[in-house]
């Protein structure tokens, strides 16, 4: 899981593949991105500006969701990338 910087929301990754948004005051799942990679999502984070959310999946992707319109806006993939484990984790630079 990760806190977005406002403490509001928090994304949490699934091994059904999915992502889901919370509400940290209400506690409840606010969206859930069904579906999301093709194999497990191993690594989520908001960005700075908390309007986007990147994922990393066993799937061997990187994927960028736009939160607003709740749908992928890019999807990155390589045939020498390889996510080695499911505990690998993803970082966000400072300035997105």
């Amino acid at each position: 899981m990760h806190l977005a910087h406002s403490e509001t929301r928090m994304v949490s990754a699934h091994n059904d593949c999915s992502i889901k948004l919370w509400d940290t005051n209400s506690r409840e799942c606010q969206h859930k991105f069904e579906y999301a990679h093709n194999d497990k999502v191993s690594c989520v984070r908001f960005t700075p500006n908390e309007l986007y959310i990147v994922s990393t999946s066993k799937d061997d992707t990187i994927k960028i969701w736009d939160i607003r319109q709740r749908k992928v806006v890019n999807t990155f993939e390589h045939d020498h990338f390889r996510l080695g484990s499911t505990s690998a984790k993803l970082c966000v630079s400072p300035n997105s």
